[in-house]
């Protein structure tokens, strides 16, 4: 199968992490993430069963899948291929790709192995189940542009498994550099590490008002004043992180329910509406990005829930369920709204 990378499309794109402790609980974690791509209109997302023993071929890099997996991704324009941007395996381990224009990629080796950064979501998917897993291949291989389709297509990766244990993946000067997923977040530039500084700034914002005042609040929502409400990467991580902590602070999460609406609540926050956003000084003849498709994952569940921006029901896949032998693709848009008719069912009383 042939891919390519749209990361050089998809700016605006948010991953966070809720457990029952705001880092690691007793109940099943889930993972909200969203999409946003300038080609709002003419991308073409599917979803795709990628089966056992599928055999890839990348650079100098050969593989079979030892996990079948699911995916999510679009056939790039201009180019012939197919861009696999997210996904899960059926051991529950997960990756996303998201933007980072900061990215430096290696140059290319004669000694190591070489594979385009493209292609590094299956590889993983197929042959991990645990992100040290992760972490033992990638030191074996060199990451490098091997396609030069576009001198902006960057990204990193935030990967995560079932017991819980998360890493992001970026490439900084041409080398590969770790992080621990200290927040649980991950949205766009600049570097993680740049983030982590940046939610000490934010530390004044607290999920009450002070106990003592000297004029009264004269409205609700005050305690978030200072909170940053646009759509930039800054922006979004530091919601994710503040309105996820204080929301389990606030009112703890006692089932799977619970981590799932407050997931979903978190991922409204930073949904695009098209025609909000503008474009950037380089891609005046592309429309203005907006967010294509959010999902939701429980990788201890093997569940994917997917959702598109015209239509808000959630639909999900159990794995467990799955014949990880066969594959299959359908379309992320069904063409409907997902609007449901109760007239008959009030009628009835």
């Amino acid at each position: 199968m042939m891919l390519a990378t749209i990361a050089a499309l998809a700016m605006a794109c948010t991953s966070v992490k809720v457990t029952p402790s705001g880092r690691r609980g007793a109940l099943p974690f889930g993972i909200g993430r969203t999409m946003e791509l300038a080609e709002a209109d003419v991308i073409m997302w599917s979803y795709a069963m990628h089966p056992r023993l599928q055999r890839w071929k990348e650079g100098d890099v050969k593989w079979n899948n030892t996990y079948g997996f699911v995916s999510i991704g679009a056939p790039l324009m201009l180019v012939n291929g197919m861009a696999l941007v997210e996904g899960m395996n059926e051991a529950g381990f997960t990756i996303s790709a998201l933007t980072q224009r900061d990215t430096v990629w290696a140059n290319t080796s004669k000694t190591v192995p070489n594979m385009g950064f493209q292609f590094l979501v299956p590889y993983l998917l197929g042959t991990c189940k645990t992100v040290e897993e992760a972490r033992e291949r990638v030191k074996k291989i060199n990451i490098v542009d091997t396609r030069n389709v576009n001198p902006e297509l960057f990204c990193h990766w935030t990967l995560s498994d079932a017991s819980g244990n998360g890493l992001i993946l970026e490439y900084v000067n041409g080398a590969p550099v770790w992080h621990n997923d200290e927040f649980g977040v991950l949205t766009n530039d600049p570097e993680y590490s740049w983030h982590v500084r940046n939610v000490k700034n934010y530390v004044a914002l607290s999920p009450t008002l002070p106990a003592t005042s000297v004029v009264p609040s004269l409205s609700f929502g005050t305690n978030l004043l200072g909170l940053p409400g646009d759509l930039s990467p800054p922006a979004r991580f530091i919601r994710m992180v503040y309105l996820r902590d204080f929301s389990i602070q606030q009112r703890p999460l006692r089932t799977q329910n619970d981590t799932f609406v407050l997931i979903q609540s978190l991922l409204n926050t930073v949904h695009i509406v098209k025609g909000t956003v503008n474009k950037t000084p380089k891609s005046d003849a592309t429309p203005a990005e907006a967010t294509q498709w959010a999902v939701v994952k429980v990788p201890a569940e093997r569940k994917l829930y997917l959702r598109t921006y015209s239509n808000m029901q959630w639909r999900y896949l159990d794995f467990s369920r799955l014949d990880f032998t066969k594959a299959w693709s359908f379309p992320m848009d069904d063409g409907t709204l997902g609007i449901k008719d109760v007239t008959a069912v009030v009628q009835q009383n």
